[in-house]
């Protein structure tokens, strides 16, 4: 099966997107708000799987879409 790869430029504006959106999350769910907070962590968790993906080695980013899968579920349960 092919797998597409990413342009290291791609690569990295999906590193940074990922980062952004977790970090939204946190910060949606410190103020309070659920629903933002399941939006952002639904991205992250897209973009985490793309990378995984992606990846030449995907062992590298299997921490991420681990926790980008835990922290999804966490928000999904508060809705």
């Amino acid at each position: 099966m092919f797998k597409a790869r990413l342009k290291p430029s791609e690569q990295g504006t999906l590193e940074r997107r990922y980062e952004f959106h977790v970090s939204e999350a946190v910060r949606a769910t410190l103020l309070g708000d659920d629903e933002k907070a399941a939006g952002h962590s639904a991205t992250a968790l897209e973009i985490s799987r793309q990378l995984y993906a992606s990846a030449r080695d995907p062992a590298r980013h299997r921490p991420d879409l681990a926790a980008a899968l835990a922290g999804n579920a966490r928000y999904q349960r508060v809705l």
